[in-house]
This record gives C-alpha cells, sequence and structure tokens, in this order.
C-alpha cells in the first residue's frame, strides 16, 4: 500500500514581499482617485534639529489646522528654509510601510517662498497676555531663601542630549552648594510636549523653573502658541536661558526673567549668592564691633566717672584756696 503523501504546506510570502505589495497598492489607489503625486503645499516649516542622514533632513510642514507631515529636505535646499516661517513648497507625496503602518512624507523638490507667518487671534491674544502680565521678582525670592540660609530649590530643565549644564556649573563654581539644583532632561524640540513638562515641574514647587538650550537651529520652538499659552499662569517663576546673547524669543517675553545664555544663568546665580555671602560677612563684622563696644563702654563710664572727680576736687580746692585769701586780706590792719 503506497504511503499517504504529506499535504503541501500552502506558499508562504516574506514580510518585505507583502511590504512592497502593500506600498504598489496604495500607489495604484492614490493614481486611481486622481491625486497627484507631486502638489504645491504651503505650511510653517519647522525644523526639528536633527542631524542630517545621507543627502536629507528630516523636519516637518504643520499648519493651523493642526495637521503636519514629516519633511524631507534636501540638504542643499535647506538653507532656504527658516524654523517658523510659513514656506510655499512644491512637494512629492512620499508612501511608505514602515513598521506595518503607512506612513505619508513629503519631499521637498522646489522651494517656491518663504516669510513670516501672519499671526493669528489666537497668537494675537497671546502676545497681549504676555504684554500685560506682572513678572515676579525672581532676584529678590532667591535672595531672600539665601539670607535664610534655605538653599533655593531650582528646577532646570536641558534638552534630552544637551551639554549646556557644564555651562551653567562651570559659571557657577563653588556656589552650587549654595542651591538646591534638580536637573531635568525634556523633548525642547516639541513645544507642547515642553509646555506639559513645565507645568508638571510646577506641581513639585521649586521656587523658580529655568529652561536652559544653547544657540543654533530649532529655536523655533520657543515661539509656538502650544509653549506659550501652557507657560501662561504657570504658577512659579520662569526664567529664560535660550540661544545665544543676540537671539530673542517670544518665550522669553513669557518668562519672569531672561538670562542671555546658559553660561550667563551660570553667573547671575553665582553672584546673588556671593551678594548675600558679603552681606552676611557684613553683618558678622559689625555684630562683632557692637560686642566689643558693649564690653569697652564699662571701662568708657568708669573713666568719665574718674575726670569727674578729678575736675570736682581741683575746682573745690580753687575755692577753698579763693576762701583763705579772702579771710587773710580781712584780717590785714
Amino acid at each position: 500500500m503506497a504511503e499517504a503523501m504529506p499535504p503541501s504546506e500552502p506558499q508562504a510570502r516574506t514580510l518585505r514581499e507583502v511590504q512592497m505589495g502593500l506600498e504598489r497598492f496604495l500607489t495604484h489607489a492614490l493614481n486611481r482617485e486622481g491625486l497627484p503625486r507631486t502638489v504645491v503645499v504651503r505650511g510653517v516649516y519647522r525644523d526639528c534639529g536633527g542631524r542630517p542622514y545621507g543627502r536629507f533632513a528630516y523636519d516637518r510642514l504643520e499648519d493651523a489646522a493642526e495637521a503636519a507631515f514629516d519633511l524631507k529636505v534636501p540638504l542643499a535646499l535647506r538653507p532656504l528654509l527658516a524654523d517658523g516661517q510659513e514656506a510655499l513648497l512644491r512637494v512629492a507625496l512620499d508612501l511608505a510601510v514602515v513598521q506595518g503602518r503607512v506612513k505619508a512624507n513629503l519631499e521637498v523638490l522646489e522651494v517656491l517662498g518663504v516669510r513670516p507667518p501672519a499671526a493669528s487671534e489666537e497668537e494675537v491674544r497671546l502676545l497681549r497676555a504676555l504684554g500685560a502680565r506682572e513678572r515676579a521678582d525672581v532676584a529678590g525670592l532667591l535672595r531672600n531663601r539665601l539670607r535664610q540660609g534655605q538653599p533655593p530649590y531650582l528646577a532646570l530643565v536641558y534638552g534630552q542630549s544637551g551639554i549646556v549644564n557644564a555651562d551653567v556649573d562651570r559659571a557657577l563654581g563653588p556656589r552650587r552648594a549654595a542651591y538646591r539644583l534638580e536637573e531635568n532632561r525634556v523633548a525642547l524640540s516639541d513645544p507642547a510636549a515642553l509646555a506639559r513638562a513645565l507645568r508638571a515641574l510646577a506641581e513639585r514647587g521649586p521656587d523658580a523653573i529655568a529652561v536652559v538650550r544653547g544657540g543654533g537651529e530649532g529655536l523655533g520652538v520657543f515661539d509656538h502658541p502650544a509653549l506659550l499659552a501652557g507657560v501662561l499662569g504657570l504658577g512659579v517663576p520662569l526664567l529664560s536661558a535660550v540661544g545665544h546673547e543676540a537671539d530673542h524669543t517670544l518665550f522669553d517675553r513669557a518668562a519672569d526673567l531672561r538670562l542671555s545664555t546658559p553660561t550667563a544663568l551660570g553667573h547671575w546665580l553665582g553672584e546673588l549668592a556671593a551678594e548675600v555671602e558679603r552681606e552676611q560677612a557684613q553683618g558678622d563684622r559689625l555684630a562683632r564691633l557692637e560686642r566689643r563696644l558693649a564690653e569697652l563702654e564699662p571701662l568708657a563710664e568708669a573713666g568719665r566717672r574718674a575726670r569727674l572727680w578729678r575736675a570736682w576736687a581741683v575746682g573745690a580746692s580753687a575755692l577753698a584756696l579763693a576762701a583763705l585769701a579772702l579771710a587773710l586780706l580781712a584780717l590785714r590792719p
């Protein structure tokens, strides 16, 4: 009797074959729907600050309706774009399946124009609110803590891979011990995430929060309405130490105090502690002088009494002599 043949295995495809088939299907669907693969789009360019990969940088394009696409920018065209500006771009729609998910990117083919984005009603409202808010006296608050011998509690916010914490520490020097400094690492490229992180830090009750970042690309995050709206009414004094000295952002206006660079923040904190140290040293000297004067007071009082006694004795002697002279004159015939 012949042995039964084992059932044949179904033909299996590799995951790469499935991925390529899905991409072909999506491309065919786009062509069938008549959506052109090359389009002109308008949106706000966001420099994500990442390292280029090959001949491209990978940034984002977004609009007021909160729609956003990853943007594949040729390095030759990137200098034509500026973070936070409205860009008119000719792009190619690039579809891919990444880890089982469909991902659509826009590849920049041509930069047709750039301009600063027009302020929306929400942005105008935020700017007015920033101009009207009352600033906290951060220096006075920290100075009082130091005078009371209580190390001020500062929450320092750095980028996830930033190294400017070394600049702050170097500028502070030995006076770092005067403060309770808490370092927090946050994605500074995402304005909404940064705003959420600042609100979460405020709930811990620090004396102040300082956002610290060096200069370079990607500072447009600090002009983003999502960040500005998130820090209004934070309830904790806010310091901005963002960029280089020549850089200015709307976040600076939202902060209670702006320090021009991370190094300037370190110097400012160090000088504040040194100022209180000098005050306390001068107060100690005055206290020692007062104690010494108090010790010398009894001696000075005794000296005054001795001088009064001598003056009285001299005066009494002079009166006695005068009386004797008058008596002798009276006895003369």
